[in-house]
């Protein structure tokens, strides 16, 4: 029994000592990547936001006119590592695509949710398309 409460207490103590030699991490540490939807340095002002939604219901209302080539032209494109697309034959590959998704999911209405500004290159706008009128005498989704 005596031997049992020895190992008991020396494997308490090495439990003890482990975990207080232990670095604790923390986002002041260079070795921790900072996710830059994390980073609460960078300044958000009220121009920011107004911009965003002014720059968001403009494509949508070139969209809600029917005037695709235009809202395309608004758009830029990014590659996924976030650098801007330049390339002429890519360029137009994803501007295809883009003219392709909007002719077949049209705007009728819209309404801008929600925006969330996480960095310079990192933007997200939640928005409701409705792509009809609603039928009143239908149950199908709009």
């Amino acid at each position: 029994m005596r031997i049992i409460k020895y190992f008991f207490f020396v494997f308490l103590m090495f439990g003890l000592f482990a975990c207080s030699n232990k670095k604790k991490q923390t986002l002041m540490d260079p070795e921790v990547p900072l996710d830059p939807r994390m980073d609460l340095s960078m300044e958000r002002t009220h121009k920011d936001s107004t911009q965003i939604i002014a720059m968001s219901e403009g494509l949508f209302d070139l969209l809600k006119a029917k005037k695709i080539d235009e809202a395309i032209e608004k758009l830029t494109f990014f590659d996924e590592n976030h650098n801007e697309i330049i390339n002429d034959t890519i360029l137009k590959e994803q501007k295809e695509n883009r003219r392709a998704i909007f002719n077949t999911f049209p705007v009728y209405s819209y309404k801008v949710d929600y925006f969330s500004l996480f960095s310079d290159l990192d933007t997200e706008v939640g928005y409701t398309i409705e792509m009809f009128p609603e039928d009143k005498n239908n149950a199908a989704p709009n």
